[in-house]
């Protein structure tokens, strides 16, 4: 709703792995969740997605990763 006014609105993934290069969503699992987040591409929000570590210290990012 917010991109559809005209706000700038993000959506952020984080892989808690190290090992990742991309992200999808999986829509063989979810299609309805597939559906809504095309619908969210379509609304031009602006999508991110970064491996990270977790640790007991924090949260770090670390690089961003492709969305397929």
């Amino acid at each position: 709703r917010l991109a559809d006014a005209g706000a700038k609105a993000t959506l952020l993934f984080l892989a808690q792995r190290p090992d990742c290069s991309a992200f999808r969503v999986a829509g063989d699992i979810d299609p309805a969740y597939a559906a809504a987040f095309a619908a969210v591409d379509r609304a031009k929000v602006r999508i991110l997605a970064y491996d990270c570590t977790v640790s007991p210290a924090g949260i770090e990012l670390r690089k961003p990763l492709t969305i397929l």
